[in-house]
């Protein structure tokens, strides 16, 4: 059976807004060595996609991968593919490649990857490559724009930008909230000085106080500027955010 007859038992209709549709999963839908000019052409009419998976469908060939000029993340985990990476290079938006799993021999194999200029994140967990010596030192050599292989960094720390984004937004949250409460007792600070005026002009105005001269309001306004630049906090800076690394997690 065809990819798209497959895909219409599952989704329907929703398969004719191909327009607002930017991320397909495939994996294990359908069988088959390598996709028909079919099941291309039907792939074909998502000009929107970013983000393609098709992990385990039995691939052994990437002939007649679609034409996505939007794909910036492919998933082929899972396939039969040992080689001939060269059609992964006619996407030259791709920021992230998973091809756990495959039968990938050797670096050599992946020299079609290294023209990628936008690269940063390639997968090759559980590849016949990940276990040569060199490794790791071949493909960031191979791949310049390159910096996570196999969920790692070149200094070989794990990498988790889901957490990283949720610790930056939570510190940017508690810094906001922080400003917000010290401008508000600024503010209180403020009604509060002119509630203490408006209480000594009331009373001058009833005799209570004698009764002010231009040189004792001008001497009162200096000493209240001095009091308030010594009790009025200064604001925090906002704290920067670290930014993360721009690339794309495989899951």
């Amino acid at each position: 059976m065809a990819l798209e007859a497959k895909m219409r038992e599952t989704h329907g209709d929703e398969l004719d807004e191909v327009a607002d549709i930017d991320e397909l999963n495939i994996d294990e839908l359908i069988t088959t060595e390598k996709l028909s000019e079919v099941d291309k052409k039907f792939l074909e009419r998502f000009t929107t996609l970013s983000g393609l998976s098709m992990n385990k469908i039995g691939l052994t060939s990437l002939e007649n991968l679609p034409a996505l000029p939007e794909l910036n993340s492919i998933q082929l985990a899972d396939n039969s593919i040992a080689g001939k990476l060269g059609p992964l290079a006619n996407y030259p938006m791709l920021q992230q490649i998973v091809l756990d799993g495959n039968p990938i021999p050797s670096a050599k194999e992946l020299e079609p990857l290294k023209s990628l200029k936008e690269l940063a994140s390639l997968s090759l967990i559980d590849c016949p490559v990940a276990s040569t010596p060199t490794y790791r030192e071949d493909i960031f050599k191979m791949i310049p724009s390159l910096q996570i292989l196999d969920d790692l960094d070149k200094d070989g720390k794990e990498i988790n930008i889901e957490a990283d984004e949720d610790e930056s937004g939570e510190s940017e949250g508690e810094i906001i909230e922080g400003e917000d409460e010290s401008e508000e007792a600024l503010e209180g600070e403020e009604v509060s000085e002119a509630d203490e005026d408006e209480i000594e002009v009331k009373g001058a105005k009833r005799g209570n106080s004698t009764k002010p001269t231009g040189k004792n309001i001008e001497e009162d306004e200096e000493e209240d500027s001095e009091s308030e630049e010594e009790v009025r906090p200064p604001k925090k800076a906002k704290k920067q955010s670290t930014p993360t690394l721009l690339s794309l997690i495989h899951i």
